[in-house]
């Protein structure tokens, strides 16, 4: 089964971020963060969660990317994860680490017709 990560700025796109991932969900995609109730161990292994996820989802309407969202983005990078975008970024930066822009419907179907890792 295909694992993800959800992020964005939880400041300002929180629910949207849980709608995402009850999505992802619901069409097979098992979103290892975020989960809405976790433990301080669950806490503690972070790092292990974000090496099993496949690939990266940013919640980004407007297109701003939040700094922690950055951070994953390295994070991904450095372990040959994936990154897509729900909304275009003009930071020229970030768009050299993004394999694409799709909504999560266009995610979905994409990877439905594709053979994920």
């Amino acid at each position: 089964m295909v694992k993800c990560i959800v992020t964005g700025s939880f400041l300002y796109h929180y629910e949207e971020i849980h709608r995402i991932a009850d999505k992802f969900t619901r069409h097979g995609i098992n979103v290892i963060t975020p989960r809405r109730h976790r433990t301080p161990e669950q806490y503690k292994q972070r790092g292990a969660v974000r090496r099993r996820a496949d690939f990266v989802y940013i919640v980004n309407p407007g297109g701003a990317v939040c700094s922690f969202s950055k951070y994953l983005i390295g994070y991904a990078d450095a372990f040959g994860k994936d990154v897509y975008l729900s909304h275009p970024t003009n930071d020229r930066m970030l768009k050299e680490y993004v394999k694409a822009v799709l909504s999560p419907d266009e995610l979905i179907a994409l990877l439905s017709h594709e053979e994920f890792h």
